[in-house]
């Protein structure tokens, strides 16, 4: 039977990153596409941050290239994801990315769960400069989904489909964000 400390700040460090921690953490963003981390969101007040973001720059008047749309929200997206991830997030996430190692390794995903365990290692050790993909693919995922739902537009939604049409009960005149909330 595991012992789990009351609360984290009982808990030991994890190890120290090893030498390939670094090659492993970059490839981290593919940990997403393991069924044991492909439903991982951030919260839901970090999700509506950063649905106004994307509407803002939706919605901007300044006459921007759809590039230089990307390349601002990747720069509000980083900047987002550098804020979330505080000392104590870095190390509660690492923590989880180190028990989902042992169910990856436990199917026989021996690859995600060495990729799993070195970008736990270097997430519980680093700062917010030297987060892994990992924890901003927890974020750009978000966009990748709000571009598949109906009507989606904007920076990331290329091709979106079409707008349906509005449900019984809203208004013609109805805007929502990206992230789906009524805007005035």
């Amino acid at each position: 039977m595991i012992r789990r400390p009351k609360n984290a700040a009982e808990a030991p460090p994890l190890p120290v990153p090893e030498d390939g921690d670094a090659v492993l953490a970059v490839e981290s963003a593919r940990l997403h596409g393991e069924p044991e981390v492909a439903a991982w969101l951030p919260p839901e007040p970090e999700l509506r941050r950063l649905a106004l973001k994307v509407d803002e720059l939706r919605t901007s008047p300044l006459a921007l290239t759809p590039e230089q749309q990307t390349q601002a929200l990747r720069e509000r997206i980083r900047a987002q994801v550098e804020a979330f991830f505080t000392e104590a997030r870095r190390h509660l996430y690492a923590r989880r990315l180190w028990a989902v190692a042992e169910g990856l390794e436990g199917r026989g995903a021996v690859e995600p769960a060495r990729m799993a365990r070195a970008t736990a290692r270097r997430l519980f050790h680093s700062t917010p400069e030297t987060l892994p993909a990992f924890v901003e693919t927890l974020f750009t995922k978000v966009l990748a989904l709000m571009s598949r739902r109906p009507g989606a537009e904007g920076p990331g939604a290329p091709g979106a489909a079409p707008a349906e049409p509005a449900s019984p009960g809203s208004t013609p005149a109805e805007r929502r964000s990206p992230g789906g909330l009524i805007l005035p």
